[in-house]
């Protein structure tokens, strides 16, 4: 009995049981839909049927309201927008606040009605809620959005109820909403339309408002033309339309002497929408954090919508497809946070006792002797047994020997694998601390031994080379197969930050690195061994460092000076140097009179010579002075001295004389109005590739004579697409050979940036005796992806002179003159072309400030904004 009682007694308990954990899982399933259902951006409009909506607080879907339901229910509660075709009203309705459109003016009834017939059919997630509407009272209502057009999105994100908001996530949202309305509106249910309204950026922007979700809805739909193929096309308005931001094809064809047409003007189709994209994109992101690594992104299908050509635009779905995708990496990429490794390579510990194999240890004598100063407690490299050399390379050698023996000239393409750019995703390969290979090849694998060789063999670098070493195609497929080192090690930003310069010794065997945070580092570049860290090296940014010989150094630095380091004795300075004003940004160093060469942003450049330094320093003088100075550099036979400033200007020193001083008694040419450019294909004299302006000074005797000594030459170097616009100078570099300079320039307004190769021409048309003899040539150019504005991109030279690196966004391109990595003086074009792309690499997660090759063995390194070092070297 007491059993059965007991038994009767549990089964309604475990049923309640049973009956309260389902209700708990309905309520915790109606709180996740509730909960979805509010970030869901598609849920005001599919949660109602067709012809009905659901507004504000409202739980139920109520069909549109018709005239009667308007005139009797909509309160207007004050004016809050007022067009040429419409006014609207803050107006309340049973206690939503709704917006109440009324028609303007008779004149513009069509407009209107055509606004409120696309309102209808194209009800969807992409455009505001339609409440309802009176065709006969010429009125309609919509949903009221609070926060006000897009065109208030900064504003409104800087409150404190949205800030929290400003993020890359929802303004990379917002520009996807944008491009996905262009989608919808291209292929909407009433056919191609075209968004008429948006022949600047201001009038575009007006056109959609900011939900308080951080949605974009559209919302003026007065003027969406519909594109019927096989026709003429559409026109927005009948009168002229001018300006950048609108397509080549709406602008007037016909140039300024013939009047304007409306029935001349050709029509044109929804690719114009395609033209403006980036131009919107640009507003939506704004400045904040993570902005530039999307347009770097998106630098791509910008480059697509802004073709002239509009059939070779992409569709508004690609590059919805494309906007969605980087979203989508951004996402993955912040979450995951993975470090990416290539397939076949051993995957190695990364805690602080561990140690990765070596496969070469540096020979060079400096690296040796600072270890063996230094007392250091890291245990030595393991050493490389010596072996023959492959049977590849081996193969190499014969080929290029018989091709040599045919006098060929023209070297064949690259034929090694990965020479197409590959995105690495999120992977930061860089420089080890600890020691480890780099080359992708584990002990015993068939690369070992051209590894090997690598090391050893001297880059051909210099105006006199031996033929029989210059193993082109070898060379040239190394270069086309360079991948980041698999040892890696993150500069800590906080303790070193941004990497400025990088600067190998002249022996390869040491890289140092200035850092943005006062300190030096050095490494051994072929093991990737940390060597040492000159802490507080300067008291303030480390700009530049300039090797004198394989074991005397300088830095200089953003606290006004100089210091000279011996690899030999790194725990103090040799000495330092004081007499600039301001940052000093630039070391040079002639080796004919041992002079050093420094420049800065007091305009300044000084010489100090250091055949007679001290540890008080060394005997200077001011040697030339410029406003707006930039960077200064020496031909590597010390004849020019070149100067690039932020005004567009670049000075030209010839036949330099360093121990005399250059003294302008005015910089009126400085600040005179550009003259117009050369063109190409004209005559030799005036293929400068900009204009040119002499300095005759008869006061200075060294520059009387038919050979003058420093004789200034003044030029406006031309700049693809700035015909018409200032420039800036931002970095120089010249060719191994002295036979070019090569120059990053941005454009004055900061929105677009170029590399640029100028050809020296020698033997000139005679001029006057103090002019120069030589001038520049644009020969070759590329765009670069703006990515970091502000931050200066340091390129370079690889040692033969074929190769050019440039930091492009987050990664490198190795750049050539053509196809085959010709010399520069054997493909020289006579009209101005392009550089070609050899290979691109993305290795950082932040932008790349500056790169450099080594001087002897087939590697590079770049560094970026967040303090990492990548090094670079063939993948086999």
């Amino acid at each position: 009995m007491g059993g059965t009682a007991g038994t009767r007694c549990g089964l309604p308990a475990v049923l309640l049981c049973l009956a309260a954990l389902l209700c708990a899982n309905l309520l915790l399933y109606f709180y996740l839909d509730a909960l979805y259902q509010e970030t869901n951006p598609l849920s005001t409009h599919t949660q109602c049927p067709l012809r009905h909506f659901k507004v504000g607080t409202m739980t139920a879907c109520t069909p549109w309201l018709q005239c009667s339901e308007i005139r009797a229910d909509i309160r207007r509660v004050k004016l809050i927008g007022q067009g040429a075709v419409k006014k609207v009203y803050l107006s309340e309705w049973r206690g939503q606040k709704v917006a109440l459109s009324v028609l303007s003016s008779e004149q513009y009834t069509d407009d209107f009605l055509h606004g409120l017939s696309m309102l209808r059919a194209l009800q969807s997630a992409h455009v505001v809620t339609l409440v309802g509407a009176c065709e006969e009272d010429g009125v309609f209502v919509t949903e009221y959005y609070p926060l006000g057009s897009a065109l208030t999105l900064d504003a409104t994100l800087a409150q404190d109820r949205y800030h929290w908001r400003n993020s890359w996530h929802t303004r990379l949202q917002l520009a996807i909403d944008y491009v996905a309305f262009l989608a919808y509106l291209h292929s909407s249910p009433v056919g191609i339309r075209v968004m008429c309204d948006s022949n600047d950026l201001h009038k575009t922007l007006s056109q959609f408002l900011l939900a308080s979700d951080m949605r974009l809805l559209a919302n003026d739909l007065d003027a969406l033309p519909e594109v019927e193929r096989g026709r003429q096309g559409v026109k927005c308005g009948h009168h002229e339309l001018t300006g950048d931001f609108v397509a080549p094809e709406q602008l007037w064809p016909y140039g300024e002497d013939v009047q304007f047409s409306d029935e001349a003007m050709p029509g044109y189709d929804e690719k114009t929408d395609i033209w403006k994209i980036p131009d919107v994109t640009r507003f939506l992101l704004g400045d904040v954090l993570g902005s530039d690594v999307i347009h770097f992104h998106l630098f791509q299908i910008y480059t697509e919508c802004k073709r002239k050509e509009p059939h070779m635009r992409p569709t508004a779905h690609e590059v919805l497809s494309v906007y969605r995708s980087v979203y989508d990496n951004m996402i993955e990429s912040q979450s995951q946070r993975v470090r990416d490794i290539r397939p076949g390579s051993q995957v190695q510990c990364l805690s602080a006792h561990c140690r990765r194999v070596s496969l070469g240890e540096s020979q060079n004598g400096a690296a040796s002797n600072i270890r063996a100063t230094m007392s250091s407690e890291q245990p030595s490299d393991n050493e490389e047994p010596e072996e023959p050399r492959s049977d590849l390379l081996r193969d190499e050698e014969e080929e290029d020997d018989s091709d040599e023996d045919k006098s060929s000239t023209r070297p064949s393409s690259p034929q090694a694998g990965g020479q197409s750019a590959e995105m690495q995703g999120s992977s930061k390969l860089e420089l080890a601390t600890d020691g480890g290979t780099g080359s992708g090849c584990r002990v015993s694998s068939p690369c070992d031994s051209l590894f090997s060789w690598i090391c050893r063999r001297k880059v051909r670098r210099g105006p006199y080379v031996d033929p029989a070493r210059d193993h082109f195609r070898t060379m040239t497929r190394l270069y086309s197969s360079m991948s980041p080192a698999t040892d890696s090690v993150n500069l800590s930003t906080q303790t070193h930050g941004a990497v400025f310069n990088l600067e190998y010794s002249p022996d390869g065997s040491v890289l140092t690195v200035a850092c943005e945070q006062t300190e030096v580092l050095l490494f051994d570049p072929v093991s990737s061994r940390h060597i040492k860290t000159l802490v507080e090296a300067h008291e303030d940014c480390v700009n530049n460092i300039r090797f004198l010989d394989n074991r005397l150094f300088a830095t200089c630095s953003d606290d006004t000076t100089i210091a000279l380091w011996d690899l030999r004795k790194l725990n103090s300075k040799v000495c330092s140097l004081h007499g600039h004003a301001s940052w000093v940004k630039n070391i040079e160093y002639d080796t004919h009179t041992r002079l050093l060469v420094t420049s800065g942003f007091d305009g300044n450049v000084i010489t100090w010579d250091t055949n007679r330094f001290t540890e008080d320093g060394c005997p200077h003088k001011k040697f030339f002075h410029t406003r707006y100075l930039m960077r200064m550099r020496l031909t590597p036979d010390c004849s020019k001295m070149l100067i690039s400033t932020s005004s567009g200007y670049l000075l030209i020193l010839h036949d330099l004389d360093l121990t005399q001083s250059l003294e302008v008694g005015s910089y009126r040419i400085l600040r005179a109005r550009r003259t117009p450019l050369s063109t190409e294909g004209s005559s030799a004299g005036s293929r400068s590739g900009g204009s040119r302006h002499t300095i005759d000074s008869k006061n200075h005797p060294h520059r009387e004579g038919l050979s003058p000594r420093n004789s200034l030459e003044v030029l406006t170097p031309e700049i693809p697409g700035e015909r018409d616009r200032g420039n800036c100078i931002t970095s120089l570099q010249l060719h191994p050979k002295g036979w070019a300079t090569l120059l990053r320039c941005s454009s004055n307004m900061d929105d677009q940036e170029w590399t640029c190769v100028y050809e020296f021409q020698e033997g000139a048309p005679p001029r006057p005796p103090v002019s120069p003899r030589c001038s520049l040539r644009l020969t070759h150019y590329i765009e670069e992806a703006n990515v970091g504005r502000g931050y200066i991109k340091e390129l370079c030279f690889s040692p033969d002179g074929r190769l050019i690196c440039s930091p492009y966004g987050y990664g490198v391109r190795l750049l050539a003159f053509d196809e085959n990595c010709a010399e520069l003086s054997d493909c020289m074009p006579v009209r101005t072309a392009l550089l070609r792309e050899i290979r691109s690499i993305y290795s950082h997660s932040d932008v790349v400030l500056t790169s450099k090759f080594s001087p002897t063995h087939c590697q590079f390194a770049s560094g970026c904004l967040s303090g990492r070092v990548a090094l670079y070297q063939p993948h086999f």
